[in-house]
């Protein structure tokens, strides 16, 4: 009983280290420092876990990979390859497949090989942009939470397997993933404006993206509505 109470001593201790809060021996330029510091070993470590996981990815998880993006931007770069009906049709938008055919101007300029560095160039820019969608909305759970809630978040997110498995792949999901996140940030952080932006761009991309901020309703009207001036930009936005 008594190795018990002290490993729960020991246990709870380290956890309330985390909450980096100053004390009478710790001046606040310390404090200042110890968040700081903590914020770029999390940074770090994030963006190192990323990196890692698209770096030995060397599969496709489904074919949509290059259907909804790298087979359509090569076509728009080159005027010739493979399209499926629905983009006869005008059925999807060209904006995702345009994002990610950004490195063919850069290895076409360089007369660099295909098609494995383009897939790979491609893959880190959808990477790049999960990146900022995570650290926003890691930013956003310090800020409205503390530094302890935080972390536990981002730690949740960087070692869920599905996301690093899919994430860094060029999948309009993977593109809708990292815009939720970005949009989320820009609505509870009272950026309306951004917010419409961001989720307006997601619907142009994949519409389906709108059933996720179905269950935001009650909040996204009371930010909204709850000053003129929002309402009146967020209007001439949207």
């Amino acid at each position: 009983m008594v190795e018990e109470n002290e490993f729960r001593k020991l246990i709870r201790g380290v956890w309330n280290h985390a909450k980096i809060k100053p004390t009478y021996n710790c001046s606040r330029q310390k404090w200042t420092d110890s968040v700081w510091s903590i914020h770029l070993h999390a940074l770090f470590l994030h963006f190192l876990s990323r990196l890692i996981a698209v770096t030995f990815m060397q599969t496709e998880f489904v074919p949509d990979e290059g259907w909804q993006s790298l087979e359509v931007a090569y076509q728009v770069h080159f005027g010739k390859g493979f399209l499926t009906w629905e983009w006869k049709y005008g059925l999807r938008s060209y904006i995702y497949p345009l994002f990610v055919g950004l490195p063919l101007h850069f290895l076409n300029s360089f007369n660099v090989g295909f098609p494995v560095r383009f897939v790979g160039f491609a893959r880190l820019l959808q990477c790049a942009l999960l990146l900022i969608g995570e650290q926003c909305y890691y930013h956003h759970v310090v800020k409205k939470y503390g530094i302890r809630t935080g972390l536990l978040a981002l730690i949740i997110i960087t070692t869920t397997w599905f996301v690093s498995f899919t994430g860094p792949r060029t999948l309009t999901n993977s593109f809708e993933l990292a815009l939720n996140l970005v949009a989320m940030t820009f609505l509870y952080e009272g950026y309306t404006a951004l917010f419409v932006g961001s989720v307006a761009l997601n619907f142009v991309v994949r519409p389906t993206a709108l059933i996720y901020w179905v269950a935001f309703t009650p909040e996204i009207f009371s930010i909204v509505f709850k000053s003129r001036r929002s309402f009146v930009t967020t209007l001439f936005v949207g």
